[in-house]
């Protein structure tokens, strides 16, 4: 009889250590057969079906990067059926298709595996094949039982000042900590903050902070004056006015750590200094007003977005002088800062932005319309005139503002946003039928159905999906909808149209109008061997570079064609047709990331198509470029590279790339700048 996996998280320690190596295992070429069979294992994830037979051939095929393709597949389709397998895979001799065994049970939500994960935490495993291990204790996370947990954290008392294998998976488990449940307990990690290796500090550091604990407010008072700057930028996400009041340590001690940060060497440390500084409140206005002549622009919009909390004459001082500031996004953060709490003041400010010449400033000043309807009882002219804008961006702002209007007795909304749901532009409708749903009523009923079947010919589903969900709204509040939506719109071709759906009507509408998947592949069965041939064969894997080149210099990549093949052909098809030429940033997170990718240019935007999800063991570092997604199996052209680590990402967004060069590049871009182009390097 097993042992339960509490005893053997327990026991770990009576374990021994001193294990002989594995030698490694040399992993052959693919020849044609294993190329037809990883390709058509690639062809039946695209079609996000249910490829059971290939995949169960796959994992017991004898060469292991068709092993590999196959346990990479049944965790991205969350096939459970084949977690038996993938357990004894755990084992496998070789340690990728171990570790990508393990990748693939933490996605199947199947906790019964949870105790053959536990069990490749072992100090052989850990010693001998850490890669395994360290997969093994990021899938305990994802299934987040209280076992799972006490395992981790078994691992994390026995491998402190262990050897480098145990550091290894102990880098790993110090991510994973945030997934469960309970607060991370310090003195678990305490000892991690003091390691020599930077980069096990800074994981330390993101345990500490990720899910805050008063109890941790001292250890990380201690390291944001580490020497490795990331540890600094994670230690001050935790030194919030709240927490550190909670731990009964002084605002003065604590604030002063903050401010001190504010002068940082490092541009990360001061933006997250800025940002925690405004949890101080008025407090914290002063230190933030003099950070506002920082050189750095990403720092100066973390400071307004600071003095949007501040809540005090000074920071309402600072904030109306950043409106002239020369950084398109430091005065658009301004404003929305000033809107958020001083709104009588911004609202005097708005006639300037509203009547501005860039569409960006103008759309900053229509999200906010919610803000000064419901609080200024000013005029609504400036408000008709934004929802009359020339440019559809705006004009979807303004209605995805009005929709947040308390709207069931104010018939000026209920009127605009009927109007608009006669807009040429997909967004603009998008927005209206999301309003409509909150308001509801039987009377929307005829409305939202022939704004739904409308919206089925649109390129992208966005205004179908919204439409759906008002339509389940209605439902929900009473409005008898089904039988109406299904003798109005007999079939549905989109696949994410009938998903949403069957999460929204149930077996009613997967009888009518059919499951989302699987879908007909949108290539030739050749295609997909020619990718498994060019990008999965031995060798073949990062020979492809992207280079991205912007206003402010060129940012180069290396694509990982073999781990997301679909997504890295996507992009390059999509830039070597000179998609992404001339399209700006639409999106820039200071200390977070940039996004492009879209060419409407407010995020909303793409090629008129979807692509699925590739999710793989590549972890979100610093410089990761990865798949920007409004769901699963949205992506199409917008991407993202991250400024810091963001492991809050992994396992839930395709990585596909990593910058080699331009990071500084990445560090300065702002809201609004150009790329030039995009040139695609094959070696």
């Amino acid at each position: 009889m097993r042992r339960s996996l509490l005893a053997f998280a327990l026991s770990v320690p009576l374990l021994a250590t001193a294990c002989a190596p594995v030698a490694p295992v040399a992993t052959p070429p693919l020849g044609p057969a294993e190329v037809e069979h990883v390709g058509a294992l690639i062809e039946a994830e695209d079609r996000r079906g249910d490829p059971a037979a290939a995949i169960a051939a796959g994992l017991e095929h004898p060469h292991p990067a068709v092993r590999r393709q196959a346990a990479l597949g049944a965790g991205r389709l969350m096939a459970a059926e084949h977690a038996p397998v993938l357990v004894g895979l755990l084992s496998d001799p070789d340690t990728t298709v171990a570790a990508t065994a393990a990748f693939a049970l933490g996605r199947l939500g199947e906790t019964t595996v949870v105790e053959s994960l536990a069990a490749s935490l072992d100090p052989r495993t850990v010693s001998e094949r850490p890669t395994v291990a360290k997969e093994s204790v990021s899938a305990l996370a994802r299934l987040g039982t209280e076992s799972g947990r006490i395992a981790t954290i078994a691992l994390l008392r026995e491998s402190a000042g262990r050897r480098a294998a145990e550091s290894e998976v102990a880098k790993a488990a110090l991510l994973a900590l945030w997934r469960f449940d309970q607060p991370v307990d310090p003195s678990d990690v305490r000892r991690w903050l003091n390691h020599r290796d930077a980069e096990i500090r800074w994981r330390a550091a993101y345990a500490l902070a990720r899910r805050p604990n008063p109890a941790a407010t001292a250890d990380l008072l201690q390291a944001v004056d580490d020497a490795e700057p990331l540890v600094r930028f994670l230690a001050l996400r935790g030194l919030t006015a709240a927490l550190a009041d909670s731990a009964g340590i002084s605002r003065q001690e604590s604030r002063g750590a903050v401010i001190d940060a504010l002068d940082d060497d490092d541009p990360r440390v001061r933006v997250q200094a800025a940002r925690t500084l405004g949890s101080y409140g008025a407090e914290g206005a002063a230190p933030l007003a003099l950070a506002a002549a920082d050189p750095e622009p990403h720092v100066v919009i973390a400071v307004a977005e600071g003095l949007g909390r501040a809540g005090s004459p000074e920071a309402e001082r600072a904030l109306i002088d950043l409106l002239d500031h020369g950084e398109l996004q430091v005065r658009m953060t301004a404003f929305e800062s000033l809107v958020a709490t001083y709104p009588r003041q911004a609202r005097e400010r708005a006639a300037a932005f509203a009547g501005s010449d860039d569409w960006r400033e103008r759309a900053a000043v229509a999200r906010t319309l919610a803000v000064f309807d419901g609080q200024t009882g000013g005029s609504r002219q400036q408000s008709e005139a934004l929802l009359r804008d020339r440019d559809p961006r705006v004009v979807a702002a303004a209605v995805s503002s009005i929709a947040e209007v308390p709207a069931t007795a104010d018939r000026w909304v209920h009127r605009q946003l009927l109007a608009a749901t006669g807009s040429g532009d997909a967004a603009v409708r998008a927005a209206a039928f999301t309003g409509l749903g909150r308001i509801g009523g039987p009377e929307l009923l005829p409305v939202l159905l022939d704004g739904f079947a409308a919206a089925l010919d649109d390129p992208h589903p966005r205004a179908a999906l919204a439409a759906l969900d008002a339509l389940h709204a209605l439902e929900t509040g009473g409005t008898p909808v089904l039988r109406s939506l299904l003798r109005r719109v007999p079939t549905v071709d989109e696949p994410l149209v009938r998903q949403r759906a069957v999460a929204h009507f149930g077996s009613p509408a997967r009888r009518t109008w059919g499951d989302a998947f699987p879908t007909a592949p949108p290539r030739p069965p050749e295609a997909y061997r020619a990718l498994a041939r060019d990008y999965l064969a031995t060798g073949a894997a990062g020979d492809v570079r992207a280079h991205i080149e912007t206003e402010r210099g060129t940012i180069s990549l290396t694509l990982f064609a073999a781990e997301a093949p679909l997504t890295v052909e996507n992009f390059i098809r999509l830039a070597e047709a000179g998609y992404f030429d001339g399209q700006e940033w639409p999106r820039v997170v200071p200390a977070f990331v940039v996004q492009g990718g879209d060419p409407r240019g407010d995020t909303s935007g793409g090629p008129g198509y979807a692509i699925r999800d590739e999710i793989n063991r590549h972890r979100y570092d610093r410089g990761t470029l990865g798949m920007a997604l409004s769901g699963p199996d949205t992506g199409g052209s917008q991407f993202f590279i991250t400024h810091a680590p963001q492991p809050h990402l992994d396992g839930d967004y395709t990585v596909f790339g990593r910058v080699d060069a331009g990071m500084e590049v990445v560090d300065r871009v702002t809201v609004g700048e150009r790329i030039h182009r995009v040139v695609i390097e094959r070696e």
